[in-house]
């Protein structure tokens, strides 16, 4: 069978297409912006767990930016930093539309739900007063996710459960105790 130029070009150009396609498919994929942002704000925060490069920034609730970068904090800014606790330094990009931020704003560390991937959550402060400098740098509030609510919840049922046995004790008389076989005994 004899194969003609039309064929060359043709298993050429879908070969040439496929690459153009992938190219453009992992360009997509990798989050690079062609552009530079043209305004970031730096975040000091004691802890980042779930956040990473490229994740979400809401101010007021709608979307507002990216994650741009992440770094630890040098020992000298460390001690510098109003929040000796701090370690990290988050730098984010904020889109075009988002007005100037006040200086009063609050950068959390948030989630819609346990599941979900975490974003850096921006207060919408109070408007008409001084507004933060392209770059400049705030205090970051870290997350209160459900492994801080139950190490903090934990004294809590502790002393729950002796409020229970001093009850029982003042109720009843009797002092239920557990037996080497896991099974519950009272006391005559």
């Amino acid at each position: 069978m004899k194969r003609s130029l039309s064929d060359y070009l043709v298993a050429l150009s879908v070969i040439a297409c496929s690459i153009v396609l992938l190219g453009a498919l992992t360009f997509a994929l990798s989050g690079y912006h062609l552009k530079k942002p043209t305004r970031t704000l730096q975040i000091n925060y004691e802890d980042v767990t779930g956040i990473k490069i490229n994740s979400e920034v809401r101010y007021a609730g709608a979307p507002a930016g990216r994650v741009l970068a992440m770094r630890h904090l040098t020992a000298k800014e460390r001690e510098a930093s109003a929040n000796k606790k701090d370690a990290v330094l988050v730098t984010v990009s904020l889109d075009e539309g988002i007005p100037l931020l006040p200086t009063d704003i609050t950068a959390t560390l948030s989630s819609d739900t346990m599941l979900s991937p975490k974003f850096v959550a921006l207060s919408a402060g109070t408007p008409g007063g001084e507004t933060l400098a392209n770059n400049a740098t705030i205090e970051g509030h870290p997350a209160y996710g459900l492994e801080q609510i139950t190490a903090a919840a934990g004294p809590l049922f502790e002393n729950a459960n002796r409020l229970l046995d001093s009850l029982n004790v003042t109720v009843t008389g009797c002092r239920f105790a557990q037996d080497r076989r896991g099974q519950f005994t009272e006391c005559g």
